[in-house]
């Protein structure tokens, strides 16, 4: 059974491939972003309006990768070429077979940085930058891959531009390789568990908020009727 798309995720989704089409110059430019506001989309179900925010939104997360990868290339051109690519695939072959996705943008020079991008367009979850586990992930996706692991330092980026955070709505975290290896390993522990015969279900916000198969999980149910039964004799 296909669980129906929220609004919500249909709006994520109108706003990533605006962001995308900017960063890859498939937009035509600010000017030519700032034309659609007011267009409606089409997209999985509901009727989508393009608005200021959501191309302001595309503009600060295109604009943040230009500069970052401008600086990239002016550290030192005498070394190794800058790489950077949107909506990359990814898989994290040293965590699992089963562990992949997709990383908004990656941004590497071989021997000095990688740098892991994603836009959240969503406001009703402020998202932590600092080791968080998906970017994480797609970090080591990354470096299974074409880019390899010679870094001086691996970061993460969040832009999160329609949700309030004391440090604003960029957020970086940076790590040494040697922490991306460790975190590795502790999930691949994780990943192998997962596929052992009786794996528990284990129900928590943070992980089951969108998942589609919500609504038919047997542990999210029982977790759920547990929680109205304390509230029901705490009244």
């Amino acid at each position: 059974t296909r669980v129906p798309t929220s609004f919500a995720a249909a709006e994520g989704t109108v706003a990533h491939t605006l962001a995308e089409a900017f960063v890859t110059g498939g937009a035509g430019g600010s000017m030519a972003l700032m034309a659609r506001v007011g267009q409606v989309v089409k997209q999985e179900g509901h009727e989508i309006e393009i608005t200021d925010e959501m191309v302001n939104g595309a503009v600060l997360y295109g604009d943040l990768i230009a500069g970052d990868r401008a600086a990239a290339t002016e550290k030192d051109k005498r070394t190794t070429q800058v790489h950077g690519a949107a909506e990359v695939r990814v898989k994290a072959t040293s965590v699992g077979d089963q562990v992949r996705g997709t990383a908004d943008y990656i941004l590497y020079r071989k021997g000095h940085k990688l740098a892991v991008y994603d836009f959240k367009y969503g406001k009703g979850v402020t998202v932590e930058v600092e080791a968080n586990e998906q970017l994480a992930l797609y970090a080591i996706g990354a470096m299974d891959g074409p880019a390899g692991w010679a870094y001086d330092e691996v970061e993460l980026v969040i832009v999160q531009p329609r949700a309030g955070h004391p440090d604003g709505v960029v957020r970086r975290w940076s790590a040494s390789v040697e922490w991306f290896e460790m975190f590795a390993k502790h999930a691949a522990k994780a990943a192998s568990a997962t596929q052992e015969s009786g794996a528990p279900l284990v129900p928590g916000e943070a992980w089951c908020r969108w998942c589609p198969a919500a609504a038919f999980c047997p542990a999210l149910h029982k977790k759920a009727q547990e929680s109205a039964m304390v509230a029901f004799s705490d009244a």
